[in-house]
C-alpha cells in the first residue's frame, strides 16, 4: 500500500512554464533501471523539474535525471508525470519575492515487468564493520534460483 501526502504550493503568480516527459514515451514496457528525461522550459531564468512514479515523487540522481529501479514497484501498470516550477528571480530578503509559474505534463502510462517483480531493503544505508545487517526481500515472476 502507498499513502499520499497533498501539498498545496499555492497559485501561479507568473507565467507557467512548459514540461514534457520526451522518454520514456506511452506504453513502454519497462525493466531494470530506467532513466527518466524531461524537457521544461520558461521565460524565467529559473525552472526546477520534479518526477513522480504512480504519485510517489522520486529524487534526482547526481546528474539532474531521474533513474528508477523499476524492481522497486510491482509489475504492471503504471503511471509517470513531471511537474515545473519557474522562479522569476531568486526568493530572499534584498529580492522581491519572485514570480512563481506552475504546470505538470501529460500522464505517460508505461508497464513494469521484472523477474524480480519487488525488491526492498530494510535499511537505505547501513555498516557492516559496525555489525549492522541489512534485511533483503523480493518477489519472483517465475521460480528461479537466487544468490545475493
Amino acid at each position: 500500500m502507498r499513502f499520499y501526502r497533498l501539498l498545496d504550493e499555492g497559485t501561479n503568480s507568473g507565467v507557467s512554464p512548459t514540461v514534457t516527459i520526451t522518454s520514456p514515451t506511452n506504453g513502454n514496457v519497462l525493466s531494470d533501471q530506467i532513466t527518466i528525461s524531461v524537457a521544461a522550459s520558461s521565460s524565467y531564468p529559473i525552472v526546477n523539474t520534479k518526477i513522480y512514479v504512480d504519485g510517489q515523487e522520486m529524487n534526482p540522481g547526481d546528474d539532474g535525471n531521474y533513474v528508477i529501479n523499476t524492481c522497486e514497484w510491482p509489475n504492471g501498470p503504471h503511471t509517470l508525470f513531471a511537474t515545473a516550477t519557474a522562479f522569476s528571480t531568486y526568493p530572499g530578503p534584498q529580492n522581491n519575492w519572485p514570480l512563481i509559474g506552475r504546470a505538470v505534463s501529460s500522464y505517460v502510462p508505461v508497464t513494469f515487468s521484472n523477474l524480480i517483480s519487488r525488491i526492498a531493503f530494510s535499511q537505505q544505508f547501513f555498516q557492516p564493520s559496525l555489525g549492522q545487517t541489512q534485511e533483503v526481500t523480493a518477489t519472483f515472476a517465475a521460480n528461479s534460483d537466487w544468490t545475493l
